[in-house]
């Protein structure tokens, strides 16, 4: 190659190498999510892979947005995420909110909200193998990982049998924040934005065989698995068929038996 011709190449590799970091924009080392990996129950007999969708708009509901989010890193006990690199994507998906849960109020209005709803789900299907939750690995308290895409606060609450369920949510700053639940008092139950735990951990609850379910069907047991009353962090929800177009098999995490994968 000519040296004219190679120094033209090389401005224009440097040249693009600074728009890529632009529209990157800033690195927040928050948004670095490490976390450890625990099943509960047996394991699926033909593996599972877990995707990362984001239910835009609410905190609760069926994923509404393409599976884009694919760890940097993973093991069979953990995997680490980066939602600095799938940002641009994120803010693509937005629209406005619109909560299920009618007593929640979000101020400014034109704020917009997505949750990432981690699921794992067959390894060649759409159907979920069990229930899947982020924990405090010390204290084992539920939380929701939530991005708000300005300040805002998320407020509103329920009593029902004298047992109250409030939300008191303050976002500072666009970003993510971690949001639990707290005991307020002998009957209340705060949600609010808790400090990033220190220990991380996505757990997965897989469904009991078909025969146990049988079992406990013919004994009558009424589980939380098919109501939800409130709809609250914690709460048992049914887990839902996530659509085709949302969770490409490709872009998913495969785990699986030994026997089966390398």
């Amino acid at each position: 190659m000519p040296p004219a011709r190679g120094t033209a190449a090389a401005a224009l590799i440097a040249l693009l190498a600074v728009l890529s970091g632009c529209s990157r924009g800033p690195h927040h080392p928050g948004w670095v999510i490490h976390s450890a990996l625990e099943m509960t129950g047996p394991a699926p007999a033909s593996g599972y892979r877990l995707v990362f969708p984001y239910i835009v708009g609410d905190f609760y509901g069926a994923p509404t947005t393409g599976d884009f989010v694919v760890p940097v890193n993973r093991t069979d006990s953990g995997f680490t995420l980066d939602l600095n690199r799938t940002q641009e994507a994120l803010e693509s998906e937005l629209g406005p909110t619109n909560f299920s849960l009618p007593f929640l109020e979000i101020t400014p209005a034109e704020a917009r909200i997505a949750r990432l709803a981690p699921a794992a789900l067959q390894p060649n299907g759409i159907d979920s193998v069990g229930t899947v939750e982020w924990l405090d690995s010390r204290s084992r308290r539920p939380l929701m990982l939530v991005y708000v895409d300005r300040p805002a606060r998320i407020e509103g609450s329920l009593t029902r049998g004298g047992v109250t369920t409030r939300y008191d949510i303050r976002v500072a700053k666009a970003g993510y924040v971690w949001i639990g639940g707290i005991q307020a008092g002998e009957h209340e139950t705060l949600y609010t934005v808790v400090q990033p735990p220190r220990h991380l951990v996505l757990t997965i609850t897989t469904r009991p065989s078909k025969s146990a379910a049988q079992g406990a069907a013919r004994v009558g047991t009424q589980s939380g698995e098919f109501i939800d009353t409130v709809g609250v962090l914690g709460a048992r929800r049914p887990q839902r068929r996530i659509p085709d177009a949302a969770v490409p098999v490709h872009s998913a995490v495969e785990y699986g038996a030994p026997a089966e994968r390398e």
